[in-house]
């Protein structure tokens, strides 16, 4: 019951933070971007038969989101450090 209030408090945040973007208009790619991602899809769905595709994707997800982590993280430090009592 805690972890369900906690959850839509989270869940609530979220919506609040998010809702300017809501009201924005749907954005398109232009067409030259839709037929590159075209261009690949056909390329890679046959190696989806040999190579774990879903597997490879989650982990440079993971790659992504752990560097991105660590960027913060430095930001964060480098930020506090130059605080003048902050050692």
């Amino acid at each position: 019951m805690i972890t369900t209030l906690i959850l839509r408090i989270v869940w609530l945040a979220v919506l609040v933070v998010t809702s300017p973007l809501r009201l924005l208009e749907d954005v398109t790619l232009p067409s030259f971007m839709q037929n590159t991602a075209e261009f690949l899809h056909n390329y890679v769905v046959p190696l989806g038969g040999i190579i774990p595709l879903t597997t490879i994707s989650y982990c440079i997800s993971f790659f992504i989101v752990f560097e991105l982590g660590v960027l913060t993280w430095g930001g964060i430090n480098w930020i506090i450090r130059r605080f003048p009592t902050q050692s």
